[in-house]
């Protein structure tokens, strides 16, 4: 395993010209066969950071799922692991992309609509609330 992550280079081509070799000093590189499955391994350690709610891994998506009866409640909960699953991305080298990050509640379509809109704010910004949510 060690030979394959070290001394590793990577470049960059583009209308042909191509820039200088650069040394990778961490990481798995790109489009490599073990990629997926490293990944995978370092992801898993997510499970730690959290504590509140459940959470589906598919690919380099994460999903987080909370219940309750209660709106009120279930922002509480969504609300009180973000900053742990932040600080556990920070840690572990990766990025958790805010931007691409949505909430939302389910229910039945009363529940639903008469329902204040979810204030799930990690990292100080809240996430947009969507209707649907398509792998």
């Amino acid at each position: 395993m060690n030979s394959y992550l070290s001394e590793r280079t990577h470049l960059v081509s583009c209308g042909g010209t191509t820039s200088s070799k650069k040394a990778i000093s961490h990481r798995v590189p790109k489009g490599s066969i073990l990629g997926p499955a490293l990944f995978n391994v370092h992801i898993n350690g997510i499970r730690s950071a959290c504590q509140n709610y459940n959470f589906a891994l598919y690919a380099d998506d994460t999903e987080f799922h909370a219940s309750s009866m209660n709106i009120d409640t279930a922002e509480d909960i969504v609300n009180s692991d973000p900053r742990s699953i932040s600080s556990w991305f920070n840690l572990s080298g990766l990025v958790c992309n805010t931007k691409k990050s949505e909430v939302m509640l389910i229910g039945t379509n009363h529940a639903v609509r008469a329902a204040r809109e979810l204030k799930v704010i990690p990292d100080d910004k809240p996430l947009k609330q969507s209707e649907h949510f398509k792998y």
